[in-house]
């Protein structure tokens, strides 16, 4: 409120006034402190506020949606996060795999990260690398880089995207060691990949689900693909031509 310290000139609403009815969405939420989350739990309780300066406090409807990267039920037993506060914040919960746990993605992602960039294409060696890497740092750090790849193919002259203007560090962590090019790396045995019966089996588990059979066999479905035309299976439903 106005004169509730020297450089308050004029009123002026907080987040959670702004976002009466309507959603406030409270980025990591785990990282709150203590007294934060009494005061946050008070206003879940009484759905009230008090405008700093004053006297009496004010309505509001409010929706929340909080996210955080701390495993928020182990903070409760660590008692870093007050279990009151995570029953109300737990309604409805909605977790998001890594991006390795979902590498079906990774092509889709790799289009929309050249999208704006000099250098627009991606070649399949660049898509396979990507695949290839546990990406620790998910979305964020595969955007980043391959729009730092699209930068260093545009400074070569190049018309596309390729494995060798990836960072040989990037989506491996910090304490990995490079791995070799997937365009210069031999085949892997036939023994190391699924058998014919095993892709059925896991077709038939899936209901003929191409990305969850994708997943069950560690694969990627482009992967799964090959090995379906070369076994001369069909592929699923989904994704039949």
């Amino acid at each position: 409120m106005k004169g509730a310290y020297n450089e308050a000139r004029a009123d002026a609403e907080g987040y959670v006034q702004a976002a009466d009815g309507g959603t406030l969405f409270l980025d990591e939420v785990g990282e709150l402190d203590l007294q934060v989350q009494a005061k946050l739990l008070r206003l879940f309780e009484t759905h009230e506020v008090m405008p700093l300066g004053a006297s009496t406090s004010r309505k509001v409807s409010v929706r929340f949606c909080a996210a955080s990267n701390v495993e928020l039920r182990k903070a409760v037993e660590a008692k870093t996060f007050r279990s009151d506060l995570f029953y109300r914040l737990a309604e409805v919960e909605v977790k998001l795999p890594a991006l390795r746990e979902r590498r079906e993605e990774i092509p889709w992602l790799i289009a929309s990260a050249l999208a704006d960039q000099p250098v627009r294409i991606a070649h399949v060696s660049l898509v396979e690398e990507a695949l290839l890497r546990p990406w620790p740092g998910n979305v964020r750090e595969l955007t980043a880089q391959i729009r730092k790849a699209a930068v260093a193919a545009h400074a070569a002259g190049k018309s596309s995207v390729r494995a060798e203007h990836l960072d040989p560090l990037a989506g491996r962590g910090s304490s990995s060691e490079p791995a070799p090019k997937v365009a210069t790396a031999p085949s892997a045995p036939a023994a190391a990949q699924p058998t014919k019966e095993q892709v059925e089996q896991a077709l038939a588990e899936t209901g003929g689900t191409m990305a969850a059979a994708a997943r069950k066999l560690d694969l990627h479905r482009t992967q799964l693909y090959r090995l379906l035309d070369r076994y001369g299976l069909k592929r699923g439903a989904d994704d039949a031509e």
